[in-house]
């Protein structure tokens, strides 16, 4: 056996191989298929053009027939997952690394790798939202995106994502010492010539480039007259699932029969009714014991009234002012800023408050979660997307909080005693102020929207 031999490369060769027969037999080459075609007509769904180029050194990783990208609904809450691509507007185009999503209109998060991710331990930049990962037995660093496929946009095109990498190529694998960063290009015109020849009886092909997901580069706001911005929140403080959160301990107990490796399958099966109602009694006991503390604590946060404080807050710091939007258009960003003739209109939802449990047993921290967005009227699109987190520090970065990043400093993690006690109340409303204000400021900074000569 040659001494430079490594069995992670044959199942790097395996994966490959199965790749090409899987995408060989299911890859779609040219128009949608007609269920797929239907939906696009319908306006449920849109064609998403994008070019992904990755070389060692110099050559082309064939991305289609061995590589996935890592795609999420913002919308929709989604853990980033894997990606097939398996729809390519043409033969010659598909060896030049041009492919298509079909995804049905709403904000995504996208990343893309130059070869297979190796594990899940991820290291995720709480600035730039950059992952580190393990790719080609070497952590690398690499950029994630977002992108909004608008309404009635049946044809959109998103940019060029270009890896470069320094190493080698043999006839059936890549061995990169050093990837660059992604970098995003814009093609439009190419891509304008693709859509007319494979795609044309969709409609006219838009242009929207993805960006940069995490902090933005540049200045996203421009100095213009009319500016405002509206926020929403949500009615409640979210409590813990003390019986979901029982019931998975229950279980978890069970994997003590793993210790002698794979032979403890069985036992714990057969364990798994016991722990599931061990832990369902013990969730009920808790949540019995802990619900009026949680009921107390819901008081507070409606007298605090989070909306009504991040509102001022913005107003006292920012240059855009205060709209009094009509509720229901606040989800329809055209509309809102149309109604209020703003050329911008930032939204901004606080989705959840909630009492979360951290990573130490039974110690608890305030959790708040905001997305904001921001439209910009002239250019008929949003220009700004993210997700924004209040929480304690995390040693894992795993599913949505890939996108949701974290402001600083964490929310402190106390035992549950310490909120359900005397003097809880004022604690608790102490970090709804704590964890408001950071949110907004964080938002603010990065916005590039501060009101000059301080608050």
């Amino acid at each position: 056996m040659p001494s430079d031999f490594h069995p992670p490369c044959l199942v790097r060769l395996l994966i490959v191989v199965l790749c090409v027969f899987f995408l060989a037999r299911c890859a779609t080459i040219g128009p949608p298929a007609q269920s797929e075609e239907d939906s696009i007509k319908q306006g449920k769904r849109a064609i998403v053009l994008a070019r992904i180029i990755a070389e060692v050194p110099g050559r082309p990783i064939d991305y289609p027939t061995g590589r996935t990208v890592r795609l999420a609904s913002i919308d929709k809450g989604e853990a980033p997952k894997a990606y097939p691509l398996a729809h390519f507007p043409s033969p010659g185009s598909k060896k030049e690394g041009w492919v298509y999503f079909i995804l049905e209109p709403g904000t995504y998060h996208l990343s893309v790798l130059p070869t297979y991710e190796v594990n899940s331990n991820k290291k995720r930049d709480p600035e730039t939202a950059k992952i580190t990962e393990t790719v080609f037995g070497k952590p690398m660093t690499f950029s994630t995106f977002w992108f909004h496929v608008p309404k009635d946009t049946p044809l959109l095109y998103i940019g060029s994502l270009n890896i470069s990498c320094k190493g080698r190529y043999s006839w059936w694998t890549a061995d990169a010492t050093e990837c660059s960063d992604t970098e995003v290009i814009d093609e439009s015109a190419a891509a304008q010539e693709l859509a007319g020849v494979s795609l044309s009886r969709y409609g006219p092909l838009r242009t929207m480039l993805l960006s940069r997901y995490g902090r933005p580069d540049d200045k996203t706001v421009p100095l213009r007259a009319e500016r405002g911005f509206v926020i929403k929140g949500p009615q409640a403080l979210a409590s813990p699932e003390w019986i979901g959160r029982g019931i998975d301990r229950g279980i978890g107990a069970g994997t003590i029969f793993f210790l002698g490796g794979a032979y403890g399958i069985f036992p714990f099966i057969a364990y798994l009714p016991i722990g599931t109602a061990a832990g369902f009694i013990g969730g009920s006991h808790s949540q019995a014991k802990w619900e009026p503390c949680i009921e107390g604590l819901s008081k507070v946060f409606k007298e605090y009234d989070a909306v009504w404080n991040m509102t001022k807050i913005t107003a006292e710091r920012s240059i855009m002012r205060f709209v009094d939007t009509d509720g229901s258009r606040v989800d329809d960003p055209p509309a809102a800023a149309r109604a209020n003739y703003l050329e911008d209109l930032l939204i901004v939802n606080i989705q959840e408050v909630a009492l979360r449990e951290c990573e130490k047993s039974w110690t608890f921290c305030l959790e708040m979660e905001i997305r904001a967005r921001l439209w910009d009227a002239a250019a008929e699109r949003l220009t700004y997307d993210r997700l924004l987190g209040y929480t304690f520090e995390k040693r894992l970065h795993l599913g949505r909080d890939l996108y949701v990043l974290p402001v600083s400093p964490p929310s402190p993690c106390r035992d549950i005693e310490a909120y359900c006690g005397q003097e809880g109340p004022a604690l608790f409303r102490e970090e709804l102020s704590r964890g408001i204000t950071s949110l907004t400021e964080k938002l603010v900074k990065d916005l590039g929207i501060e009101r000059s000569g301080g608050h």
